[in-house]
């Protein structure tokens, strides 16, 4: 089910107050989703990520304006379908858990050449569990109980990517790029849970991956990536006779 700690847009008043100086106050959903994708086109995917919350968060106050209106006898305004950015949403913060991952890798590697142990990671029940409610992704992303229990930034990007993958999916469930988005933040998990030797990480993402893709590919069959992705996913995270695993 989704939660509200994977839901970031509910602390999006917040993060416009810090945002820019307010630069973005008074903009409509419209304006804030394109405000989004223009940073998305620039790779500035922290600042994608907290439009596409403030967007979200203006698209709620828009249908509660609208059906005060439609009472009035005023028209309702469209607004950006709340599936699709969340979609975006995810993209960005699979790209920043990405971004996030490699330094912290090369962190590990420092430490190695230091002679520092590894901090083990957490694995999928903390996973999951990767927001507060009151927290604001980009600011505070992880509190530091979870910090302390090896939770990192990567890990929170990700399960904020795959819950709003999921949260898109549930809302139109016969749009294939939803389905496509969930299929690649949990491959993403997936391939984490891999790295750490959580076998359950690995078992429960791998059937939620092919899932996800398989169910993409029937919506959109003349796409062949995505008949093609759930082929990868089970290669990637395939059990041995032994029942380890390997990429």
């Amino acid at each position: 089910m989704p939660r509200p700690q994977h839901c970031p847009e509910r602390a999006a008043a917040a993060t416009a107050r810090a945002f820019a100086d307010g630069a973005y106050a008074g903009c409509t959903a419209h304006q804030l989703r394109s405000h989004g994708n223009a940073m998305a086109g620039a790779l500035q995917w922290a600042d994608a990520s907290t439009l596409y919350s403030l967007a979200l968060a203006a698209v709620e106050r828009g249908a509660e304006a609208s059906e005060s209106g439609a009472k009035a006898g005023a028209a309702p305004d469209p607004a950006p379908e709340p599936h699709k950015l969340l979609s975006n949403r995810s993209l960005a913060h699979l790209r920043l858990a990405q971004e996030a991952s490699a330094r912290e890798d090369e962190a590990v590697r420092g430490a190695a050449r230091d002679g520092a142990a590894p901090r083990p990671l957490a694995r999928l029940p903390d996973l999951m569990e990767a927001q507060g409610p009151d927290l604001v992704i980009g600011t505070t992303p992880i509190s530091a109980e979870q910090e302390a229990r090896g939770m990192r930034l990567s890990q929170a990007y990700r399960a904020l990517a795959f819950a709003d993958a999921r949260r898109a999916a549930r809302l139109s469930p016969r749009w294939a790029k939803a389905h496509g988005r969930l299929g690649e933040a949990a491959r993403e998990i997936g391939l984490a849970s891999l790295a750490t030797g959580d076998e359950h990480g690995v078992v429960v993402m791998k059937a939620c991956a092919v899932d996800a893709f398989r169910a993409a590919a029937e919506l959109q069959p003349s796409d062949g990536g995505f008949a093609e992705a759930a082929v990868r996913v089970e290669k990637e995270l395939s059990a041995d006779a032994n029942g380890s695993y390997e990429s």
